[in-house]
């Protein structure tokens, strides 16, 4: 059985299109480029870029405030109720970079960036590392006497972009669970079941029985990561860290150059 991976780098493209899509529409776009071209219309020699946007070798990267409007653009594309909280956080703290009177540098942008992925990384190998170890009997045991409902309902909850502390409370699910079913009913009934099966496990009267809700508890953790939507939009975002850390770089370079001139 298939098992959610951590997500790999990949393109701003990702995010809007399906698997399988991706390759179609880059090839659409450079057919129309190459007619364009063909017209006399362009003063370069245009292609698709790996991002899916249009664009020519030797191209200047985009201005830093353009950029973050372009992953602004991206956060706010997501599927809203599938990805995690950091995503819309991060959307608010970059507008508020964009219409400030000082506008942001690309290291600061970068900065905002790598923080909200460190923090949703967390969560991912937290909550991956946790559905590892309930599928192998050798470890699911031990974790009938941990107590996750100090962590694990705060951590899914974020994964589905719902603003859950990350600071330890055995009782906040009992008091938050009616209003995240409200939320998202669908992922919110996933981390219910999480949490009874483990409940049933620890009430088990057989080892086999424990083993048995511990593997359901394992499969339904597998269904909700499976349904969350973050992969794609964190591959898009990986490529706007990758396309700045190229900018500051540039910079750098012709700051260097300009030194040496003087």
């Amino acid at each position: 059985m298939d098992q959610p991976q951590p997500p790999e780098r990949g393109t701003t493209a990702d995010v809007f299109f399906e698997p399988g899509q991706r390759k179609n529409f880059l090839n659409a776009m450079n057919r129309r480029l190459q007619w364009l071209d063909k017209l006399g219309v362009l003063k370069v020699s245009m292609r698709a870029g790996d991002d899916g946007l249009p664009t020519y070798d030797g191209m200047p990267e985009e201005p830093v405030d353009e950029r973050v409007g372009t992953i602004i653009a991206l956060l706010d594309a997501s599927p809203r109720k599938t990805t995690h909280v950091v995503w819309r956080k991060l959307s608010d703290e970059l507008y508020r970079m964009l219409t400030a009177e000082i506008k942001p540098t690309a290291t600061e942008v970068l900065s905002k960036l790598n923080l909200a992925r460190s923090k949703y990384m967390k969560d991912f190998e937290l909550i991956d590392a946790f559905r590892e170890k309930l599928s192998n009997p050798a470890t699911a045991q031990d974790l009938v006497e941990d107590s996750i409902l100090s962590w694990c309902p705060q951590t899914m909850a974020r994964i589905i972009r719902y603003d859950a502390s990350t600071l330890s409370d055995p009782d906040w699910w009992n008091l938050n669970a009616d209003e995240i079913g409200g939320y998202n009913m669908s992922s919110s009934s996933l981390i219910r079941v999480v949490i009874s099966e483990m409940d049933y496990a620890r009430a088990a009267e057989s080892n086999d029985r424990l083993l048995l809700y511990l593997e359901l508890a394992a499969e339904v953790l597998r269904m909700l990561m499976s349904c969350q939507a973050n992969g794609p939009l964190l591959n898009a975002l990986d490529h706007q860290i990758e396309g700045l850390e190229a900018y500051i770089r540039s910079n750098a370079q012709e700051e260097r150059l300009e030194q040496e001139l003087q």
